[in-house]
C-alpha cells in the first residue's frame, strides 16, 4: 500500500466530512417527518373546527405549545387523539 493510500488527501477529507454531514442530515430529516406529519393532521382539524386558514390554526397550536410550556408535537398528539376520541381535553 502506497502513503497516498494511507493519508486521505485534502480533498478526500473534505469528502468524508460532507459525506458524514450529509448522512446527519438525512438522519434529522427522517426522525423529523412523523413529527411534521402530527403536526399538520393537528392543524388541519383545528382549521376545520375554527373555519380559519391552516396558518392561523398553525398559530394556534404554536401559542398553545407555548401558553402550556410543552412541546408543539405533544400538544398537536393531543389534538388528534381528542379528534379520535381516544383521550378528552376537558379531563
Amino acid at each position: 500500500m502506497s502513503s497516498d493510500q494511507q493519508h486521505p488527501t485534502t480533498d478526500e477529507q473534505a469528502l468524508r466530512q460532507e459525506l458524514a454531514e450529509a448522512q446527519a442530515t438525512l438522519r434529522q430529516l427522517r426522525s423529523a417527518m412523523p413529527t411534521n406529519r402530527l403536526i399538520g393532521v393537528a392543524t388541519g382539524i383545528i382549521a376545520e373546527r375554527l373555519r380559519v386558514t391552516p396558518e392561523r390554526a398553525l398559530d394556534a397550536l404554536v401559542r398553545a405549545s407555548q401558553n402550556d410550556n410543552r412541546k408543539l408535537r405533544d400538544v398537536a398528539m393531543d389534538v388528534v387523539n381528542e379528534h379520535r376520541g381516544l383521550t378528552t381535553l376537558d379531563g
